[in-house]
């Protein structure tokens, strides 16, 4: 969420996005998780919109300290994992929204946990948040210098995201995939 792919950054776009999937929730309680190579719970379901949507704006690519041991990355198997227990024993209809910019490169493939959230009749709608220009990767550090996101090889990292595992794991749970491109053609609609 760090790289600038997007205008202003991949993690505004999101906040931005979250924020509107918000004004559709106005009477649902919501729970709100924040993950990369591990999941946090921010906050337990509630039904303060407003606190939940407080808590999207101060999100920032240092809410998770990703040098800690087994940080980084993007675990989406942890992240559904953790809104199914946020979930269970809640009645009435559960729904997951999954918005994530990169690749379940960490953790146990998230069909697995995509099934179970399937056998609970829970919907997982993902969202991907990236540019299809295949650009690469960069941000701007604390002193103004352009950084570039690499990979073990020395390889700059590209605008990449796994477009079919995120289509599966909606389609396999009746949910809806949505990309950057479409998300804003249902947005101005």
């Amino acid at each position: 969420m760090q790289a600038d792919d997007l205008s202003p950054s991949r993690i505004e776009k999101a906040k931005e996005y979250l924020l509107g999937f918000t004004r559709s929730f106005e009477k649902i309680p919501v729970g709100y998780i924040i993950f990369s190579g591990k999941a946090f719970l921010l906050s337990p379901l509630s039904s303060d919109i407003e606190g939940i949507r407080e808590l999207i704006r101060k999100t920032d690519t240092e809410s998770i300290d990703q040098t800690k041991k087994d940080a980084s990355g993007t675990n989406i198997w942890d992240a559904i994992l953790l809104a199914l227990e946020t979930l269970r024993g809640k009645k009435g209809e559960k729904h997951i929204v999954l918005m994530t910019d990169g690749r379940a490169n960490v953790g146990i493939d998230p069909r697995i946990v995509a099934e179970e959230a399937r056998k609970q009749g829970i919907q997982i709608d993902t969202i991907a948040i990236w540019s299809a220009s295949g650009s690469s990767l960069s941000y701007i550090d604390e002193v103004g210098k352009r950084q570039f996101f690499y990979d073990g090889s020395g390889n700059t990292l590209s605008a990449d995201i796994d477009k079919p595992l995120l289509e599966e794991l909606s389609r396999k749970t009746g949910g809806t995939y949505f990309s950057w491109e479409k998300w804003i053609l249902i947005k101005d609609a």
